[in-house]
């Protein structure tokens, strides 16, 4: 697994918005697309854009299914950097308070920085990927 670093803020501010540049890569979309679908559904939510209850709602117009949190046999939880052996398509993994992006082909995570160890919540991919 590889830790790509890289900040998409197109102000080059290091802020609160990884969901933002989390979906934003994940999509292909403009920085600010996504920070306006984001907005334009917090009106209709009434949540803050980057609130989960928002950005899963928005996830779901994009097509995009949620997976619950992957346990080991062993009943212990996977890390980040283990994420490659339970999917193999590209997608938003949260952990806590986080949400970043995994690009499959290139077993790369795209984030500000690098969290190997971090536990994953749950994930996100694209409806009718392998999960």
């Amino acid at each position: 697994m590889n830790f790509v670093i890289e900040n998409t803020n197109p102000k080059g501010k290091k802020t609160s918005d990884c969901v933002i540049r989390a979906l934003a890569r994940a999509m292909g979309y403009d920085y600010y697309r996504v920070y306006k679908d984001l907005y334009e559904m917090s009106l209709k939510t009434g949540y803050y854009l980057s609130d989960k209850k928002n950005y899963e709602k928005l996830l779901g117009v994009y097509g995009y299914i949620k997976v619950k949190q992957p346990v080991k046999r062993d009943n212990t939880k996977y890390v980040v950097k283990e994420f490659n052996q339970i999917c193999g398509a590209d997608a938003l993994i949260t952990i806590n308070h986080h949400i970043t992006y995994y690009n499959a082909a290139e077993n790369s995570i795209y984030d500000l920085s690098s969290f190997p160890n971090a536990v994953i919540r749950n994930y996100f991919v694209k409806e009718g990927e392998i999960i």
